[in-house]
């Protein structure tokens, strides 16, 4: 039986050589390919931690201040973790009053229930604030529903409301995305 396997290698050494040679490249393409994605997302990761480091407060565009609970400000989709996928503390909205305005209490509709957010205040002029020690905290609030509303210290004068969200409500299995419906500001001129 020995010398019948020893035959039958020896008159097809080519084809087996060249299966071997097949599984060794196979194997080697597909560390590589491992590799290479695992470099990838780690230097994504990095790339995307890094982008606002030294920023507590970045201004977007919003569709929360328009009067119309289905035109609804976003967060990117997070994966596995309710807490911006680890990738980042907080994100949110910088809410411009146009002027120093005293306010009394802001109503916030979000989507879905489960969001934990936290809400500050500015100074009542200057600059759009840029660091976490420019504005005053109001509120933190964990766990909210799809319907909050923060009460202001009364007399509290500001030109900017940040809110920002902390954790994400679940939107699918191990997917989470906050979404502001609706804000509105309540005080006076």
């Amino acid at each position: 039986m020995f010398k019948l396997t020893v035959k039958g290698l020896w008159a097809h050494k080519l084809r087996y050589a060249l299966t071997g040679l097949a599984v060794v490249l196979g194997v080697a393409f597909m560390a590589g390919t491992m590799v290479l994605t695992d470099t990838m997302k780690s230097t994504f990761d990095g790339v995307i931690a890094g982008a606002n480091e030294g920023t507590d407060v970045i201004v977007q565009r919003s569709g929360a201040i328009d009067g119309d609970p289905d035109t609804a400000w976003r967060t990117t989709t997070y994966f596995n973790r309710a807490d911006l996928g680890g990738l980042k503390d907080v994100v949110g909205l910088v809410l411009d009053l146009g002027g120093p305005r005293e306010v009394e209490s802001l109503r916030i509709l979000l989507g879905g229930s489960g969001t934990s957010l936290s809400v500050f205040a500015s100074s009542p002029g200057g600059e759009v604030p840029t660091r976490l020690r420019d504005l005053q905290r109001i509120a933190s609030l964990d766990d909210a529903g799809s319907d909050v509303t923060v009460s202001f210290p009364e007399g509290t004068f500001t030109r900017r409301v940040v809110v920002w969200l902390t954790r994400l409500p679940q939107v699918q299995p191990d997917s989470f995305r906050g979404e502001v419906r609706e804000i509105t500001v309540r005080g006076r001129r």
